[in-house]
C-alpha cells in the first residue's frame, strides 16, 4: 500500500472537457467511472501506458482516451466514497482492487506519505514551502512508542550511537510496527505500546521533556528525519 500510494507517475483517465478544466485551472472536479450491469461501480487508475493498452485491447474496443498523470498522494485523497473499487491496472497480471471498505486506510497512508515528505522538506531544504509547518502540525496521525518493563514506562527512543537521547516518531502504524520488531528482538522483556497523538500535542510535548531531539520513523520504512528539540518550538510559533 506505501509503494502504491508512493508512486508518482499515476495515470488517470479523464473526459475531455476535464483535461480543458485542467489546462485552465490546475484542477480536476469531475473524474471518469464505470459502472456494470450489476450496478457495481469502479475507479480504473493505470501504471503506465502499457497497462492501459492491455485494458483497452482486452475489451475489443481500443479507445483513445486524455489522462492526468499524477502522484498518488493525490488520487488517493480523492471524493471516490461512492465508487465501489478502485481498479489498479485492471486485466493485467498484477491488477489490484481496492474495496471501499479500505479507502480510509489509503487516505491515511496518503496523509502520512505528505507528511513525511513535508518534514524531508524542512530539514534538507534552504526554502522549504510555505504550507509545509503547518501540514505537519496540524497531522492526527503521529505515534509514539511506550516501552513497559514490568512496572516501569520509558518513552521508546530512537538508536544513536553518539548517546543522545532522541524520541522516536511515526507517522503511520507501519513505522510503529517496524520499531515494535526491533525493540522486542533488543528487548523481549518489554511491552511496546502505541500511544496516538495529534501533531499540536505531540510538538507541545516535545518541548517540554528532556530529551535533545527527535527522530521520525527512525526504523522505517519511510526514510527516517531527525531534529534538534527545538524544532517543536519553531512548528508550535508558525
Amino acid at each position: 500500500m506505501r509503494l502504491l500510494v508512493s508512486y508518482s507517475q499515476w495515470m488517470i483517465p479523464v473526459s475531455e472537457s476535464a483535461l480543458g478544466e485542467i489546462l485552465r485551472e490546475g484542477s480536476a472536479s469531475r473524474l471518469l467511472f464505470s459502472k456494470d450491469a450489476a450496478g457495481t461501480t469502479r475507479f480504473f487508475i493505470f501504471s503506465d501506458d502499457e497497462a492501459y493498452k492491455r485494458f483497452s485491447e482486452s475489451s475489443g474496443d481500443p479507445l483513445k482516451q486524455h489522462f492526468l498523470t499524477t502522484k498518488g498522494t493525490w488520487v488517493f485523497r480523492l471524493p471516490i466514497d461512492e465508487i465501489d473499487f478502485v481498479a489498479i491496472d485492471a486485466t493485467s497480471p498484477h491488477e489490484i482492487a481496492y474495496g471501499k471498505e479500505l479507502f480510509p486506510r489509503l487516505k491515511q497512508m496518503a496523509n502520512a506519505i505528505e507528511v513525511e515528505e513535508a518534514l524531508l522538506e524542512l530539514r534538507t531544504s534552504d526554502t522549504p514551502g510555505k504550507g509545509l509547518i503547518p501540514l505537519v502540525r496540524d497531522y492526527q496521525g503521529y505515534n509514539i512508542a511506550i516501552l513497559k518493563t514490568g512496572e516501569a514506562s520509558q518513552l521508546g527512543l530512537a538508536p544513536d550511537d553518539k548517546g543522545r537521547v532522541l524520541l522516536a516518531v511515526f507517522t503511520h502504524d507501519d513505522g510503529f510496527d517496524a520499531y515494535s520488531a526491533e525493540s522486542k528482538r533488543l528487548r523481549p522483556e518489554s511491552e511496546v505500546m502505541q500511544m496516538n497523538l495529534p501533531g499540536a500535542s505531540l510538538f507541545d510535548q516535545i518541548t517540554k521533556i528532556k530529551i535533545d531531539g527527535v527522530v521520525f520513523n527512525c526504523c522505517g520504512p519511510a526514510r527516517p528525519v531527525a531534529f534538534a528539540q527545538q524544532f517543536a518550538q519553531v512548528i508550535i510559533n508558525a
